[in-house]
């Protein structure tokens, strides 16, 4: 799936929605914010992203990992 967000975009996030699977998050990945689609099935918990030029992160024990909030809406700016 590619990528609806396109440079400039403004994001919206909710920090008190609990984040569920395929939801857009913004999270903290060993020191690094990004902002993935998140995978949780059968115990696998990934972030994925939605543009091809970006790597999947698959978790694993002892990785950092922290969802922030979940995006909510966001905002397409006009080029300059």
């Amino acid at each position: 799936m590619e990528s609806l967000f396109f440079h400039p975009t403004t994001l919206i996030v909710d920090r008190s929605i609990t984040p569920a699977h395929t939801q857009i998050v913004v999270a903290l990945v060993d020191g690094y914010f990004t902002g993935k689609r998140r995978y949780l099935r059968a115990g696998r918990i990934r972030v994925m992203p939605a543009n091809s030029d970006f790597d999947t992160i698959d978790y694993k024990v002892g990785q950092e990992l922290r969802v922030f909030c979940v995006a909510t809406h966001n905002y397409h700016h006009p080029r300059a």
